[in-house]
């Protein structure tokens, strides 16, 4: 008898307990937390002084318009949801209106908090970067060896990810959506700029990333390229430099797990947005990267939760004695706010 030529994968230790703890599939959950996301970032929206008042506060309306991508709701779905969820109600005409409203930029700096907040829990994380098309429902007229084709548009979504090997996070460090025949190279600038990695962290990516200008990029940011070299390119400096420091085997292991979150995206949203002004599309690109990251942010709540149980139910003296630590700057903190506030 052979044996097979790859193990059967299992799934990582307390992996059901962390997902029951996580619950990204709670309704009020996900409200309450996009709240709180609207509230750290600001309001997309501007109030207006004039004009009827809408029948929810803005907030609420940023919230929705998050869930409307998290959950993959219709808009007349949403509309029912809404009376459960918020204090008022609002007609599916309507919650496709504030939808409209919101922004890319602004689903993009969400984004960035949440990668920040992830980042902070762990430590040791390998960078990927990928990109993938999403379909459209307009169909484009091209001409192929004299013959003319009806063609569907695509939009390309670009991630930077970070893996997080110990505790297999996948979280997204920025994210970039263009039409779908961008080059993924083109995309390399946006992605660095907006994205805040630790220094040295290694990313890896394939043949499309493999130029001059990305290798130079990648090393002013003070990070590690592992991107698979070209045979034929311009050599460079910087492409020697990175060529010189290729791991491959690192690469094989690292480089296709980006393939999870977009077979996440799948998953959970589809591979096609039925919106059809490209604002709106590339509003939704950006959204179904959100969803993504609130998901993968519950879940590393409750990884941590676990391993702080486990903690505790391991070292009982330990956690004593932090307890008391903990007690003691809280006594300190209050002594200085009362200070502050007699001498106001």
């Amino acid at each position: 008898m052979t044996t097979p030529k790859y193990p059967p994968k299992r799934k990582r230790k307390d992996y059901w307990k962390a997902y029951d703890r996580a619950r990204i599939k709670d309704f009020r959950k996900v409200r309450d937390f996009c709240l709180e996301i609207v509230r750290q970032i600001g309001l997309p929206y501007q109030a207006k002084k004039l004009g009827r008042r809408p029948n929810l506060k803005l907030e609420d309306c940023a919230a929705l318009s998050i869930m409307l991508a998290y959950f993959d709701l219709s808009l007349r779905d949403m509309e029912g949801e809404i009376p459960l969820l918020f204090e008022g109600s609002l007609d599916h005409s309507n919650v496709s209106r504030w939808f409209e409203k919101l922004d890319d930029g602004w689903v993009e700096e969400a984004v960035k908090l949440l990668h920040g907040k992830i980042q902070g829990m762990f430590r040791k994380g390998e960078a990927i970067i990928d990109s993938t098309k999403i379909t459209t429902t307009q169909y484009n007229e091209t001409s192929q060896v004299g013959e003319t084709i009806l063609e569907l548009l695509t939009v390309k979504l670009h991630l930077l990810v970070v893996y997080f090997w110990t505790v297999g996070v996948i979280s997204i460090a920025s994210i970039y959506t263009s039409h779908g025949d961008l080059h993924d190279s083109q995309a390399v600038p946006e992605l660095l700029g907006k994205a805040k990695l630790r220094v040295r962290t290694r990313i890896h990516g394939d043949k499309a990333y493999n130029s001059e200008e990305i290798y130079e990029g990648i090393f002013d940011k003070k990070l590690q390229p592992n991107i698979v070299p070209k045979d034929r390119t311009k050599k460079g400096f910087w492409t020697k430099k990175a060529k010189s420091q290729y791991d491959n085997e690192a690469r094989k292991k690292f480089r296709g797990l980006i393939e999870g979150v977009f077979g996440g995206m799948t998953t959970e949203n589809g591979t096609r947005t039925r919106f059809v002004k490209d604002r709106n599309r590339k509003t939704h690109l950006a959204l179904m990267a959100l969803s993504h990251e609130i998901r993968t942010y519950f879940r590393a709540v409750a990884i941590k939760a676990i391993a702080l149980i486990y903690y505790f139910r391991n070292n009982p003296q330990k956690a004593l004695e932090k307890s008391r630590i903990v007690r003691q700057n809280e006594i300190v903190l209050c002594q200085i706010a009362m200070k502050q506030r007699r001498l106001n």
